[in-house]
Formats: structure tokens, sequence, C-alpha cells
């Protein structure tokens, strides 16, 4: 399905008009001229109208043209930086795009926010801050300046800006903060970037009334009411794995809760709260990065990535490399000109959109809104997905095989994508079930794999290579089955290697971040089932780093587990209190399978 299918269909079932959704980006008249397929929007409008309507941009595989690449690359190499702390090269990259695409609304607002972070993080400087945040909001949210009058449809990244710029004025309104945490728990937008803006008004709200008033003096009722707010965001960001905000909300909440045990009226019930929570504090203490509140507290990057994006003419040259076709053939095949290839690879051409997606089709590439690795037409398919996808990772007490039977129901076979992803998570259902064996696991995922290409395509000599997130997917899975003994166990090693090496401390880091650590995850298995452990160690510290930054707490809980049993396979000894505050992280995260699997061990 197109974009602007998938966001209309999203748009009818909340019940919302035009103008509710595209409000501070276009006209009406052109929004729906949009849905109906009669004008093209800005790429980067549209992902904003699908933020709005709750419809996560994290699944979407992305395919720009020429220009538009260039202007994200620009936007994301600003981020990296930003993150990384250099702040020389954000600068530069930051004055180039204010000279190329300063002029529309989303691109001002996204170098503004961007101004803001660079204000505070380079000179500390909260109200340079607060004056860029303002002039970000005027560009979408032209009502900013009465928030509690304010209705329109916002998405994370624009409550984030809202957030910050209530926080950053000399005297905050806690009604304020109040409306906000109402407003953004309605809101449509997708759940885990809610979790990244829903505690973090939680997190302002209990601040700036601590900052009013010490908590010691706070009546019962307020101490409650705060209770409630850091039990709701705490639960928000341990459904999704949240590494981002969990430390200082677990902080407060334990503060919170010191207070309420020394009140004689508050109930028996917050002692076990209260040491639940330092059992959490003390298991997070695994977890190398540490966290302040303060100005880091306003530096919430995640809502402003636009991921999984990548060049059109770039990966269409780089599947004929791997698949090694000539211009020639694969416009014979078709029926086009040869020089339109050859004007593609040169980067020179972008195709218009019915040549690139024969073209797609031909290489054997998804072309539509995919959601993990099936192609998904509603929210309801894609929830299905999610669904299945969270039980095969962390486990729970939902029945693998009811989760699928429901995905084959509404997901359509016919379409070939569709078709593998049944067959692949069948085969995962099969194999935890003890129903095949991993010999047998490993020939059905090679099976499917040559579905997409030939397994020759993998070995070297190519002059580049591309591999969909799909077909990366059933590569690792297909690592995870098969014998490392055997040739193609390390052929695929080899060649998910140099996925690896081509993406990490680039800017593609923090584009193919939940890609990237996938990989790093089959890798870092891979030479510890082996005994390298020295290798599988080296892989395990750089998920754990990328997986911090980026707020995926369950790979960092996976690669701690993965440390502490190398070093057990290499020392013969046993960290019992180790293992026990790994599944304490286990517990708090949600992850059943990984704490049934620690307890067993103690």
């Amino acid at each position: 399905m197109e974009m602007r299918r998938f966001v209309k269909s999203s748009r009818k079932e909340m019940g919302l008009t035009g103008a509710n959704v595209c409000a501070g980006m276009c006209s009406e008249s052109q929004y729906r001229n949009y849905e109906n397929g009669h004008r093209a929007l800005n790429i980067f409008v549209q992902k904003r109208i699908m933020d709005r309507l709750g419809c996560s941009s994290i699944g979407l595989q992305c395919l720009l043209k020429n220009k538009e690449y260039e202007c994200w690359q620009i936007c994301m190499e600003i981020l990296f930086a930003l993150m990384e702390g250099d702040m020389v090269f954000a600068s530069q990259q930051m004055k180039k795009f204010q000279e190329i695409w300063g002029r529309e609304s989303v691109h001002r607002q996204f170098l503004e926010r961007m101004n803001a972070f660079y204000a505070l993080l380079h000179d500390d400087d909260r109200k340079e801050a607060l004056n860029h945040i303002e002039k970000a909001l005027a560009c979408t949210v032209p009502g900013y300046q009465n928030i509690r009058q304010l209705d329109q449809l916002l998405s994370a990244g624009e409550w984030d800006l809202l957030l910050d710029f209530c926080c950053l004025q000399e005297s905050p309104k806690p009604a304020d903060f109040r409306h906000m945490l109402e407003r953004i728990g309605d809101s449509p937008i997708e759940n885990q970037e809610k979790s990244r803006v829903y505690p973090k008004a939680v997190l302002c709200l209990i601040e700036i009334r601590k900052k009013q008033e010490e908590m010691g003096a706070w009546k019962l009722e307020d101490l409650v009411e705060s209770d409630r707010l850091s039990g709701q965001a705490l639960s928000c960001l341990r459904k999704y794995k949240n590494g981002i905000f969990l430390p200082e909300i677990l902080q407060i909440r334990h503060e919170i809760l010191t207070w309420l045990c020394k009140k004689e009226s508050a109930g028996s019930g917050y002692q076990e709260d209260l040491k639940k929570t330092e059992v959490w504090l003390k298991a997070l203490e695994l977890c190398p990065q540490k966290h302040e509140t303060g100005k880091e507290l306003l530096l919430n990057f995640q809502v402003y990535m636009m991921r999984n994006v990548e060049s059109l003419c770039d990966v269409l040259t780089k599947r004929m490399d791997m698949l090694a076709l000539t211009e020639e053939e694969l416009a014979g095949e078709l029926h086009i000109d040869a020089r339109t290839i050859i004007s593609i690879r040169k980067e020179k051409h972008t195709p218009q959109k019915q040549v690139a997606e024969e073209l797609l089709a031909k290489l054997g590439l998804p072309q539509r809104y995919l959601q993990q690795i099936f192609f998904v037409e509603n929210k309801k398919e894609k929830e299905a997905v999610d669904r299945l996808v969270e039980n095969e990772k962390y486990g729970g007490s939902q029945d693998a095989e009811v989760l699928l039977n429901e995905l084959k129901d509404s997901a359509k076979s016919e379409l070939a994508v569709n078709a593998r992803g049944l067959k692949w998570h069948q085969i995962w259902a099969d194999y935890s079930a003890n129903r095949i064996t991993a010999e047998e696991g490993a020939e059905k995922v090679k099976e499917l794999i040559e579905e997409c290409f030939l397994w020759e395509a993998l070995e070297d000599g190519k002059r580049g290579y591309y591999f969909s997130y799909e077909e990366l997917q059933l590569l690792c899975g297909f690592l995870i089955f098969v014998s490392p003994e055997s040739q193609d166990f390390k052929l695929v090693l080899r060649r998910l290697e140099q996925e690896c090496r081509a993406m990490m401390h680039t800017f593609e880091e923090l584009n193919d971040a939940s890609i990237l650590v996938m990989i790093l995850a089959a890798v870092q298995s891979a030479y510890g089932n082996t005994g390298e452990f020295s290798l599988s160690n080296q892989y395990c510290k750089d998920i754990i780093r990328i997986s911090e930054r980026y707020g995926n707490l369950f790979r960092v809980e996976d690669a701690l587990y993965a440390l502490w049993w190398n070093r057990k396979e290499q020392s013969g000894k046993e960290d019992k209190e180790t293992l026990s505050a790994l599944a304490d992280l286990a517990n708090l995260i949600g992850d059943v399978q990984g704490e049934e699997l620690m307890r067993k061990q103690l």
C-alpha cells in the first residue's frame, strides 16, 4: 500500500478531518488531493502526518529520490554530530541546511530545533534555546503560546518542543504540564513514540513542583497523584523497553514512595512498591551509561529521527551489482531504455514511480509500507504483527500459534513478502515447540532466502551489496540455526560482519540502529557459541553502546547476559550476584523469556 492510503485509512478510522491532520503544514485542499493520489507531498510532510496519526515510521522502509535523500542525510548528520558532541561539524551542516532547505516549514522547524539543542549542549544557553524553540513551534503549531487552549493534533516531536517551551520559561506553570500530560495520554501518536514524551512530561512536572516546594512538605494527595503519574510513565517505559528517562523515573519514583511510606495515613502497599523500585534501580547499575536529571532532561533526540531511509538510486545500483545484472539485461526484461538505468546508476536521474516499482519488483525488493517484514494495510494488521514479534522476543502469556493464526487471517498471503513472513514465523513457532530441529530450521530459512536471491550472491567478488530488512532478518535467523562447522555459516557470518562495519560509527548507525543491533546480536552469538569469546565480547559492547543511545534496553540486557555467559564459559565460575541482577533487569523491562532463563540458572 502507498503511504497515502495507509494515512487515509488511519485518519478515517479515527474520525478525523484533513484539517485536523495537516494543520500548520499544508492546506486542506492540498492534503485532500494527496490522499486521493492527485498530488505529491514532501516526504518529510508525509512523515509528520503519519506521526500525528500514530502510524509509526519505525517499520517503514523508505526509499528517497536523490534530492530528498540529500536533505534527509544532512538532517541525520546534524543529529549524529550533536549526539557525538561534534559541534563544529554540526554547525557547518546546519548552515548548509539553512541555505538549501530553509524555506519549507517542516525543515525550518527541524533546523530551529537543532539550533536549540546546539545552544544547550555547546553554551548551556537556555534563553537562546527557548528563542529557537519558539521559532520552531511557530512553523507548525501557531497557537503554541496558549497551551491549555491548544487542541491541534500533534506529533511526538511537536509535543517534545512544547514541553521544552514550558520548561525553559522563567516561571514554568505546573497546570500547563498537567494539561499536556492529559493530551499526550489521549493522543493517537504511536505508543513507542509516546514512551519518549509522556515520561519526560511527568519528570518535568515533578521537577518543577520540587523547585517550588520540597517534596517532604507536599500534601498526601499531591504525593499520591505524583505516584500515579510516575507509575504510568514507568509502565510506558517498561512496555517498550525504553531506557531513555527510565533511570530518572525510577529515581523520582523512589523519592515519592519514600515520602509516602513516612506518611502515617499512607497505605502499606507503598512499602512493597518501594522495595521493588530499589531492586530495579540496583539492576540498572549494570548498564554503563549513567543519567542525571537537569539539562539532559531536555535533550530528547529520538523523536526527530527518520529511520530506515535509503537512496533509491543507490539501492538499485547496489542490488544490480549484487545480482550481477547489466543495464542491458535489466532494461530488456522490463522493456525500458538502457540509458535510463545507466542514468539511475550514476544518480543523475530518479525514475518515475511506475518505473521504480517495476525495477524494485524485478530485483526482489519491497515497494510499500512494511511493518517488520510484512506488508500491512491498516493499523489493525500492524498491531497483529507487533504482538506476534513481541511474543517471540519477550515471551509472555500469549500463545504463539494463536497469534500466528490471527495474522494468517488478516495478512494478504498472496503477496510474496507476506507468504515468506508467515513461513518465517511458523519456523520459529515450530522450533520453539520442538517440532523441528535446528538443522531443519536452517534448511527452511535457506529456502526462504533463495526466494529473494540466489545463494551465490553472498559470495565475494561482487561489486556491491544491498539486502532488504526482510533478507537481513532471514540471514540472522539462518546464522542462529545453521551448524558453525558448515561453509554456509562462515559465508553468512562474513557477509553480516561486513554489513556491520559499513554502518557503525557513521550516521548510518543512527539510521539503521534497530537493524544494526539485530545483526550484531546474531554475530556475537555466533562467536560466543564457537568459543571466540573476545570477538563476541567486542560485539556485545558495540550492542550496548548503540542500544543505550537509542533507548533499546532489551538489547542492552541481552548483551549483558551474553557477556556474563562468556565469562562463565572462560572461567568456569558463575557470578550468581550479577546473574540475579540481570534477572531483575529482565523483570523490569518485561522480558519474560530472559528472566525465566536466568532464574533457572540461579
